[in-house]
């Protein structure tokens, strides 16, 4: 469906932000996401948790994924 392939798209966006270590990226990241969402977020607060705790969620492991990622990359140009 056309929002699990925004979700992936979306985690590997911040999963190469972090590897390539511009993290203030991600605030923007983050923002501009909440931003296109922000009048369905207004209008339905069970959709509104939910989107904050999925966003979060997804949020979290592309970062680790990034992390991990980024520690890999420095392993193999040393």
């Amino acid at each position: 469906s056309p929002a699990e392939i925004i979700g992936y798209v979306e985690r590997a966006i911040v999963m190469l932000i972090v590897a390539a270590g511009n993290l203030q990226a991600l605030a923007f990241f983050f923002v501009a996401k909440g931003l296109a969402r922000s009048k369905k977020l207004e209008e339905d607060p069970t959709w509104a948790n939910y989107f904050l705790l999925g966003s979060l969620a997804s949020f979290f492991v592309a970062l680790v994924c990034g992390l991990i990622a980024q520690q890999t990359l420095a392993l193999l140009w040393k």
